[in-house]
């Protein structure tokens, strides 16, 4: 079920290795000893050194299958050749590290020696394994230093990082290799598999992962680090004495008639059709709009594996890189990782710029810093300096930055009620439904929207030209949606933005308020005294907190009893649920609130607060709904046809359009 190993990299032709792997070439290399020599290879000996790295390529289950099923060499010769071909480009990136002569930096030795092993099955199911094809390429951990002459451990740290290019590159080569070859490629959400082979049978022959997830839901395991360990401590031991005739058999009798026709149908028509072919243009375009949608600066090698990924089976990874330099990118390679933004994205941050900075000194203010209104007496000294700040600023954009609980809400009322005593109406925007028309509205701000409804609806744009136009959790918008306020304001539209760009970044692309405050000059009134925690002690933590000090603020928390922590989930979920039920009854008025750090875990935490309620009477009869769970598609995403699949797929609109009511629910039909 497995082949001889095989030598591979310019270092192992250094070395003399090449051919089949002996055992005992393998072990000294194990043991840091030149085979050829006898001695020592790098200077380090360490105990406990790191050996070396096993980098696993694996096809997609139904090559899989289909090697699994016919031996075809032709499948296996491809898939080797993607391997080298991926490996090599691998080797020509290894650094090792420069010490010599105070240097402190890593050098591009470009050699590396790996044993390459073909694997043709996953771990046994119930004693059979299922057909998985797939390379283990151990590299050691020694590269050839050609300026200095010696044997050195590799820097592989770099490599690890940008493993997910490595595996699109891989891809791309093994299934554009296949497509040459006459297969059809379907492209996957994840990944990409070969036409025509059908569901049935990758899942009939998928066992091994099957089992892994039954076992990670029989255990509660949630988190995908913990559940990729269950492979190593469930796998049963390999089935030896069995030749591939016993497997092919085993196999064959899972597969039904028409799954053996639809597989024969694969290569009596492979090499029919002949569709249109993605080219690289329409590959990088999709990674572009994909990976800036939310980020400003993006890695290099991450952009080219999304466009790997998009146009596996059709474009090359050379065509991906030429298209990509041709792209005229801004990089810079920072900690040995390459980074790039586009001239667009940068030409969209200095508009920005540009536009709060021609703002300044270019209005009349509220009231002049001699006659300031009356605050309420609640206001303290801090908050009345802000609120005189934004009140007699010249310039058109201002900004009032607080820490969470410092009084943000309270001194925003105060300002507005001012700036609205002098015939000027203000418009209150917050990036989220829930912090506009939930938190502001309750706040006393009835007709404040979300940041997105000002950006599309025009007659919200006329009325807020001329007016004042306040953004609370500013922090939250990114570049793209900042300037476009900017527009809409024009040059005489005062606006006001609140926010800490210390606590959430927004999730659209650039930290519009962030940029603003390092680069445009922008004049923010502070808040930094907590006001919201009453006890001093808790106060203390919190604000050490805000401040970055984590380890102080922890300890105060600490200090008061604020950590409980229990190991077991279940009885974590009990606990919890027992004292939701007691806060809940001991403050009738104020819910209590429960904060999961993931989704998975907020629903087992939910789960165990509906059933302790449910054993403490205060649920009736249980009554199912359907629940939509949204997706989180980029734009690039919600523009793919290929991923509106039949099925469970619903499309709501969030705003009303031709013929179509807001939050209106469709069917993916065909």
């Amino acid at each position: 079920q497995e082949t001889v190993g095989k030598w591979y990299g310019e270092a192992a032709a250094r070395l003399g290795l090449s051919g089949d792997v002996g055992r005992e070439q393998f072990a000294a290399l194990v043991e840091n000893i030149n085979p050829a020599t006898g001695d020592r290879l790098t200077a380090r000996q360490k105990e406990g050194r790191r050996v070396g790295y096993d980098f696993n390529f694996h096809a997609p289950k139904s090559l899989s299958v289909l090697y699994g099923l016919t031996q075809d060499e032709t499948i296996l010769g491809i898939f080797r050749k993607a391997v080298l071909d991926t490996m090599r480009e691998l080797e020509q990136r290894v650094e090792t590290r420069v010490r010599k002569g105070g240097e402190n930096s890593n050098r591009t030795t470009g050699n590396l020696v790996w044993s390459e092993f073909i694997h043709f099955t996953a771990r046994p199911v119930g004693g059979i394994p299922d057909p998985h094809l797939h390379a283990h390429c151990f590299t050691f951990n020694c590269s050839f230093d050609g300026v200095e002459r010696k044997w050195k451990a590799a820097e592989l740290g770099a490599i690890k990082e940008n493993a997910p290019y490595f595996e699109a590159a891989f891809h791309s080569r093994l299934a554009g290799a296949l497509a040459a070859e006459g297969y059809g490629i379907q492209r996957k959400k994840t990944g990409w598999e070969i036409k025509g082979v059908p569901s049935s049978v990758i899942s009939k022959f998928s066992r091994r992962t099957a089992q892994i997830d039954d076992l990670a839901h029989e255990l509660g395991i949630k988190d995908p680090k913990v559940k990729d360990t269950l492979g190593g401590t469930s796998r049963e031991n390999k089935r030896h004495g069995m030749s591939f005739a016993d497997l092919q058999s085993a196999w064959n009798v899972r597969i039904t008639e028409e799954e053996h026709a639809q597989i024969a149908k694969i290569f009596a028509e492979k090499g029919r059709t002949n569709p249109t072919r993605m080219q690289p243009a329409e590959a990088i375009d999709y990674a572009f709009a994909k990976m800036f949608e939310r980020r400003s600066v993006v890695e290099r090698d991450r952009l080219l594996a999304e466009a790997l990924r998009h146009g596996a089976g059709d474009v090359s990874v050379d065509g991906i890189k030429a298209e990509f330099e041709k792209r005229g990118m801004i990089g810079r390679k920072i900690d040995g990782q390459h980074y790039c933004t586009s001239v667009e994205v940068l030409a969209e941050e200095l508009a920005l710029i540009s536009l709060v900075r021609s703002g300044k000194n270019t209005v009349a203010p509220f009231f002049s810093k001699r006659r300031m209104p009356e605050f309420s007496a609640q206001l303290s000294a801090e908050q009345r300096a802000a609120a005189e700040l934004l009140l007699s600023s010249t310039d058109q954009v201002n900004a009032l930055r607080g820490v969470a609980g410092a009084g943000k809400t309270t001194l925003m009322k105060e300002v507005v009620a001012a700036i609205e005593s002098t015939g000027k109406q203000v418009m209150a925007f917050a990036p989220s439904a829930a912090a506009s028309r939930g938190t502001l509205r309750e706040e006393g701000f009835q007709g404040a929207e979300t940041v997105a409804r000002l950006l599309v609806d025009p007659q919200m744009q006329r009325r807020a030209r001329g007016s004042v136009i306040w953004v609370d959790e500013a922090g939250l918008v990114g570049v793209r949606d900042m300037l476009r306020v900017m527009e809409i304001a024009g040059p005489d539209t005062p606006v006001i933005l609140s926010g800490d760009i210390g606590q959430h970044a927004p999730v659209p692309r650039g930290d519009g308020l962030r940029l603003l405050q390092l680069h445009a000059g922008l004049k923010i009134a502070t808040l930094s005294e907590i006001r919201r925690q009453k006890d001093a002690d808790y106060r203390k933590a919190v604000q050490a907190l805000s401040k970055g000090d984590l380890k102080d603020g922890f300890k105060r928390l600490e200090d008061l009893g604020a950590f409980v922590e229990i190991a077991d989930p279940f009885e974590r979920y009990r606990v919890l649920a027992a004292d939701y039920i007691q806060l809940q009854r001991s403050s009738k008025n104020v819910p209590p609130l429960v904060i999961c750090p993931a989704h998975d875990e907020g629903a087992e935490v939910t789960h165990a607060i509906r059933e302790a309620r449910r054993d403490a009477g205060e649920l009736g009869r249980s009554q199912m709904f359907r629940r939509y769970h949204n997706l989180q598609w980029e734009e690039a995403e919600r523009g793919l046809e290929a991923n509106y699949e039949r099925g469970n797929l619903v499309v709501q609109f969030s705003l009303p359009s031709k013929g179509i009511r807001r939050a209106e629910l469709f069917r993916v039909a065909g």
